[in-house]
Order: structure tokens, then C-alpha cells, then sequence
């Protein structure tokens, strides 16, 4: 499905963090599906919210005027668009264009000026409600937004690098994979850097010993980090801990440099700093 491009884009983390926003216009709750594509592919989860709301800025368009857009064209991020594609959100924020619309006129004002005051959607929810929309303000807390590694986390989701399933298992103090933290990797540079994906044939040779079912060390993360950032030379006549060396590089920050400095072993919450790390170094070349 192509989406327009709203004033507001629903985002993954929007949808399986249960974030509210002043002007919501219809409340999802349906789990988070990718499905299948082919018969090899069984589909992916990418969590299950308790509730989320979708903005009304979703379904006005940017640059075309006059239009409202609901459904699953709307503006939403296409991992989001997992959830909120559903008929039941389309159908609620088909009621909210229909009232958006009725009140366009009446009071002469444009969809775009309605999307930028606060009051008009007051108004517009206060119909709505009167018709029996349901738009109660909620706040849902999950233990996980508290990680130290959240911003790591929700920069991973954000790119479709894990999947959580329906029961949004982030797997935060597991050890992690070799294969896993490799993938994670490689698909972080396709996908958020796709002008660095040169990067994963030319070091694919020396990294595909890597690509193993088994715990994933310190020392061969921090390979994988230096490897990517254009710094194997080194690193090989290196004779200190390649650990210290990236940290020295920016590929691994403080707070993961002193999460793993008595562990030999990387957990998925390592794992998601250092790839917002890796992400962020190599975007600045």
C-alpha cells in the first residue's frame, strides 16, 4: 500500500509503545502483523499494544488540499501501517474526515489550518464523542521504556531490525547471537543508510564467520562495529581490547562500554546502543 505524507506519520513505537496524542481521532489496539508474502515467508509481529491513538494530522495530506485520506492509505510508517491498516481505524477515522468536513465549511476553514489549532479539534472530538466515538485520553507505561538502552531499542524497531512477536519480547538482558547481531547490522545499513550498502559485500568475506548460532562475545562485536567503520586495518594490528578500541572510535558509548566491561558475553540491550551507535557514525561520513 502507498500512504500519503500527513502532517504527522503513526510510527511503529507509536503504535507498540501506546503513545496518545492531543488529537486523537480513533484508538487501535490490534497487534502489530506483517504477513506473508510468499510461501517461504510466514509473516513477522512487531508487538502487540494495549492501545494507541491515531492523530487527526494522519489523514491530511501535506501538499494536496482539500482531501482527507483514511484507511490504510493514510499517513503511516509501513511497519505501523501493521496495525493501524485495520478496517476498524479506518472506519473511525472515516466518521472523524466526514465531521473534519462539515466543520471545514461551516467555519471556513481550511484541513491544514484545522490540523494546527488545538480548539478546532477540541470541537471536532466533541461531536465526535456525541455520536459515540470513543476518545478517552489514556496513558499506558511499559517497564521497557525505563532500559537505559530505550533509545537504541526504539531506533531497532523503527527499522524492522527485531521482532518482538505478540507477547513484545525485547529479550533485553539475553545474550544475543552471533547471526543475530551480524543481521542486525547488515539490514540497519540497508535500510536507514542505503548509500553505505556497498559496505556489506565489501566486508562480507571477512565478517561471514560470523554468521553462527552461537553467543555472541564483546571482543567479536566490536569487530563487526570496526570493521564497518573502515577500521579492520587497524583493529588487526591492534593489541589491546578491540572492546576499548571501538569505544575509542564512538562505536561503542559510554554507558554500553561500562555495561559489558565485566561481561564477556553481549546482551540484545548492547546490542540495540550499539547499532544506534554504528548508525550514527557511519551517517556523519
Amino acid at each position: 500500500t502507498r500512504h500519503i505524507k500527513g502532517y504527522y506519520t503513526l510510527d511503529i513505537n507509536d503504535v507498540v509503545f501506546n503513545r496518545d496524542f492531543y488529537d486523537r481521532i480513533a484508538i487501535g489496539s490490534y497487534p502489530v502483523d506483517v504477513q506473508a508474502t510468499s510461501p517461504e515467508d510466514t509473516g513477522y509481529v512487531y508487538g502487540k499494544p494495549v492501545e494507541y491513538a491515531v492523530p487527526f494530522r494522519c489523514i491530511v495530506p501535506e501538499k494536496v488540499e482539500n482531501l482527507l485520506v483514511v484507511g490504510r492509505s493514510a499517513s503511516y510508517s509501513h511497519l505501523a501501517a501493521g496495525s493501524a491498516r485495520t478496517i476498524p481505524i479506518g472506519m473511525a477515522e472515516g466518521d472523524a474526515a466526514g465531521v473534519a468536513s462539515a466543520y471545514s465549511i461551516a467555519k471556513d476553514k481550511s484541513f491544514e489550518d484545522i490540523a494546527k489549532n488545538e480548539e478546532d479539534i477540541k470541537n471536532i472530538q466533541s461531536i465526535l464523542v456525541s455520536q459515540g466515538a470513543y476518545l478517552k485520553p489514556f496513558k499506558v507505561e511499559e517497564a521497557v521504556e525505563k532500559s537505559w538502552a530505550f533509545d537504541g531499542l526504539k531506533f531497532a524497531l523503527h527499522w524492522g531490525l527485531i521482532v518482538p512477536g505478540y507477547t513484545n519480547n525485547f529479550k533485553l538482558n539475553e545474550s544475543i547471537k552471533s547471526i543475530s547481531f551480524y543481521y542486525m547490522a547488515t539490514n540497519m545499513i540497508k535500510r536507514s543508510i542505503p548509500d553505505k550498502s556497498q559496505l556489506i559485500d565489501d566486508d562480507y568475506q571477512y565478517l561471514q564467520k560470523y554468521i553462527v548460532d552461537k553467543p555472541l562475545t564483546k571482543e567479536e562485536a566490536a569487530d563487526i562495529l570496526l570493521t564497518y567503520a573502515g577500521y579492520r586495518n587497524e583493529a588487526n594490528k591492534y593489541s589491546g581490547s578491540l572492546c576499548d578500541l571501538a569505544h575509542e572510535k564512538g562505536l561503542i558509548s559510554d554507558t554500553a562500554y561500562q555495561k559489558m566491561k565485566n561481561l564477556k558475553y553481549v546482551k540484545w540491550e548492547d546490542s540495540y546502543d550499539m547499532i544506534l551507535s554504528l548508525h550514527n557514525y557511519l551517517s556523519k561520513l
